[in-house]
């Protein structure tokens, strides 16, 4: 199959919208976010939530010529969850609720992600990705006391080719 050079803010919503559609969020409870850490100032509704961030990119040498470029790519998934079931001094449900918590929240990500080879929007939907995506890292679990948020994130690598044509306007 061929693949297609994309712009990275396709790339990007795409991301959001594969996740919207596989963990069944709607727009407010999967947003993009430049900070991958730090839990949003007002909770989201439903079980939890997530934030797509993107990531730091590599330009491999080989892969460089007028009008297209390779980049290795990648988002960092983040999921939110505000449980207030734990006793003093425990988390286990922050961690291991069945719906809410952190573990069951990154085993969602992982299977909505990992294997994926993402579509663009266009007509025809067109594939864009040089490799499927895969997981590369995740955080600790953290927790925020004041705000009663807990939040675990998962970098994926995001391969593609970008589509440099177009004009290139001025500053």
């Amino acid at each position: 199959m061929a693949r297609k050079d994309i712009t990275q803010e396709e790339v990007l919503g795409q991301v959001v919208e594969h996740l919207r559609a596989a963990l069944h969020l709607g727009p407010t409870q999967c947003v993009e976010a430049i900070e991958p850490s730090a839990p949003p100032g007002i909770a989201r509704g439903g079980e939890f939530w997530v934030t797509v961030s993107p990531n730091e990119g590599q330009f491999p040498e080989g892969e460089q010529a007028p009008g297209n470029i390779t980049e290795e790519w990648g988002v960092t998934v983040t999921a939110y969850s505000r449980i207030r079931l734990d006793p003093t001094d425990t988390d286990e449900k922050l961690l291991r609720d069945a719906a809410r918590g952190l573990l069951e929240a990154k085993r969602r990500i992982l299977a909505a992600m990992v294997g994926q080879d993402l579509q663009s929007d266009r007509t025809p939907p067109t594939a864009f990705l040089r490799n499927l995506v895969y997981a590369s890292y995740c955080s600790r679990p953290q927790y925020d006391d004041a705000k009663n948020v807990g939040w675990i994130s998962v970098d994926f690598g995001i391969h593609f080719d970008w589509d440099l044509s177009g004009e290139l306007g001025e500053v």
